[in-house]
C-alpha cells in the first residue's frame, strides 16, 4: 500500500486545471475522496478520486470532432471553426446574433420578387418545417393582381398565386415573410422586449369554419397586430385571400374569400406582434418595423411614424368587419416616409368607394 504523505495542494492542483479544461463543468464533478494537508492518502482512494477526475474529462465537449448528447448550455461567445449539425432547436443565435428564437442557420426569411400569376423563390437558407408564410402583391400600376395566395411552401422555398377580382392575374411584384412556426421573445432597438407568434391553422380540423376563431398559443400583454395569408399548397384550389375580422389579447377572427370552386382544401398562415410604437424590433439581421392605420379611402397613403430606412419587403393585411378583404401595395419605389395603397371587396371588381372604416396592419423589415 502506498502512503507517502502527498501535498493536499499538489493534488487539488491537478485537479482544478483537469477540471478547468473548455467544456468540463467543475459544480459537477464529484470527488470521493478529501484529503487533509500533512496526512497520508492511500493509493485506492487517490487512484479513486484521478478515476472520477478522468470520467468527468471524457464527457467533456470535444474539442476536435466528436458528439454531444443531451442539453448543452452556454454562457457567453462561444466560437466555431467548421460545421455543425444539430438534432433539435438552437435556441438564441443567429450567425452570432442572439435573438432568443429557435433557428436552423436563420429563421426567418424576407424578400421581394418579380411576380407572375404563379411564381417560387428559394430562401437564403433551409427552414427546419415548411415556415409561416405571409405574402402582399405590389402594383404600382394600380391594375393586375389585388391578392395573393400560397401556392408551393418548402423547407427551402415558396410559390405563390395572383388574383384579380375573379381571375388568375399576374403582380408586378410581391412581397413575402417567412418564419418558424412558435412563440418567441425579441429585443427591441431601444432595450425592451416584444413578442411574436407564428402558426398555421386548418379550418377542415375545426370543423371547415368560416370565418374562423383562432386561439393564440399564450395570452399577449397588449392586443397584437396581425398578419394572414391562404395557403392553397394542398390543391391549388379554393379560398385565395384572408383578412382580420376581428381580435383581442387571446384569439383572433380570419375571414376567407374569393372561393375559386366552392369549399376546398386551405390553411391559413399567420403573425401576431405585440406593437413597438417607434422602437423596431431587432429580428436577427433585420429590423422590423409594425404599424396600423386607419382608413376611409379605398386608396390612398400611409405614413410611417418616423423616417425609416429603405426597406427590403413590405406586408399588409387589412383588419375590419366590412366588406374589405384584400389589399396591395401601389408604391412606385421603397419610401422611407410611408406606402400608398388599394384595397378591395369580395363583391365589384376594384375599388367601390367602401366607406367603412378600416384598419392596414403592415409590417416593414429593414436590413442593418
Amino acid at each position: 500500500m502506498y502512503n507517502k504523505p502527498i501535498s493536499v495542494f499538489y493534488f487539488a492542483s491537478i485537479l482544478g486545471a483537469a477540471l478547468l479544461a473548455p467544456g468540463v463543468l467543475a459544480e459537477e464533478t464529484q470527488i470521493p475522496f478529501v484529503f487533509k494537508e500533512n496526512t497520508s492518502a492511500k493509493a485506492a482512494e487517490v487512484n479513486s478520486n484521478f478515476s472520477a477526475l478522468k470520467s468527468a474529462v471524457d464527457k467533456r465537449l470535444p474539442l476536435s470532432g466528436g458528439e454531444v448528447n443531451g442539453d448543452l448550455a452556454v454562457t457567453g461567445q462561444t466560437h466555431l471553426d467548421g460545421n455543425l449539425s444539430v438534432n433539435g432547436a438552437i435556441n438564441g443565435l443567429q450567425m452570432g446574433r442572439p435573438i432568443g428564437i429557435p433557428l436552423f442557420i436563420g429563421g426567418i426569411s424576407a424578400g421581394k420578387s418579380t411576380g407572375t400569376y404563379t411564381g417560387a423563390v428559394g430562401f437564403p437558407f433551409e427552414f427546419q418545417a415548411p415556415p409561416v408564410v405571409v405574402l402582399s402583391p405590389g402594383e404600382p400600376d394600380a391594375s393586375g393582381a389585388t391578392h395573393c395566395h400560397i401556392s408551393l411552401r418548402g423547407l427551402s422555398r415558396i410559390g405563390w398565386g395572383c388574383w384579380g377580382y375573379n381571375n388568375a392575374t399576374a403582380a408586378d411584384t410581391v412581397s413575402w415573410i417567412a418564419m418558424e412556426e412558435g412563440i418567441f421573445t425579441v429585443p427591441t432597438q431601444g432595450g425592451e422586449t416584444r413578442k411574436i407568434m407564428s402558426g398555421v391553422f386548418d379550418p377542415a380540423a375545426n370543423g371547415n369554419c368560416s370565418p374562423c376563431t383562432i386561439n393564440f398559443p399564450e395570452t399577449f400583454g397588449v392586443d397584437p397586430i396581425i398578419f394572414v395569408t391562404v395557403d392553397e399548397s394542398m390543391d391549388n384550389d379554393g379560398p385565395t385571400s384572408a383578412k382580420v375580422f376581428s381580435f383581442n389579447k387571446t384569439a383572433m377572427t380570419i375571414a376567407t374569400t374569393h372561393s375559386n370552386a366552392g369549399v376546398a382544401a386551405y390553411k391559413i398562415h399567420w403573425i401576431a406582434v405585440e406593437p413597438a410604437d417607434t422602437d423596431p424590433i431587432v429580428f436577427g439581421s433585420r429590423l422590423l418595423y409594425i404599424g396600423r392605420n386607419e382608413v376611409i379611402a379605398n386608396s390612398g397613403t400611409i405614413t410611417f411614424p418616423q423616417p425609416i430606412p429603405l426597406y427590403a419587403s413590405l406586408v399588409a393585411t387589412m383588419e375590419g368587419s366590412s366588406a374589405t378583404t384584400s389589399i396591395r401595395i401601389t408604391s412606385a419605389a421603397p419610401s422611407n416616409t410611408g406606402f400608398t395603397y388599394q384595397y378591395y371587396t369580395d363583391t365589384a371588381p376594384g375599388p367601390n368607394g367602401v366607406t367603412n372604416a378600416m384598419r392596414i396592419n403592415w409590417m416593414v423589415w429593414v436590413d442593418q
